[in-house]
């Protein structure tokens, strides 16, 4: 329905079987990131791994913010928002090259614009996860589920 949504969820739960059910059975269209994944370490390339999820694989440019401009001006041109699933969320703030540029972005293409919808799994709710001053912090229209082991 457009909505965004952290999925809380730590072992023993199959966390990672219900995104691909999901994605598989029930939004094909969801892209999928890893933030653990090596591949998408640093900003630029994380901007072009949401873009070649979106079908738009490009190579952006080196300059600092021009990454964000293209990714920016990339959703904007589509007709529908990107949905795209990132798991270990929980990971960002490890990720020294994210910065708050990002996040902007990221909280103005989900809230103001609307071309973004993630699906964000994490250990911790996002919010235990940011600092309260963080740009995504602000993020109120995300849905929050929490699944729970059956000894839980």
């Amino acid at each position: 329905r457009g909505d965004s949504v952290n999925l809380v969820a730590s072992r023993p739960v199959k966390w990672r079987e219900l995104l691909e059910h999901v994605r598989k059975d029930h939004f094909k269209d969801f892209g999928i990131i890893d933030v653990e994944d090596p591949k998408v370490t640093t900003r630029k390339a994380l901007v072009e791994e949401i873009l070649r999820q979106c079908g738009t694989p490009i190579t952006v440019p080196n300059k600092k913010g021009e990454d964000l401009v293209i990714l920016g001006r990339t959703l904007d041109a589509k007709r529908s928002p990107l949905r795209l699933i990132i798991k270990h969320f929980h990971e960002v703030k490890e990720r020294k090259y994210y910065d708050n540029e990002l996040f902007s972005t990221l909280r103005y293409l989900m809230t103001e614009s609307q071309k973004l919808v993630l699906l964000i799994q994490s250990r911790k709710p996002y919010v235990e996860i940011l600092p309260h001053d963080h740009p995504l912090s602000s993020v109120t229209n995300l849905k929050t589920v929490e699944l729970r082991g059956d000894n839980q």
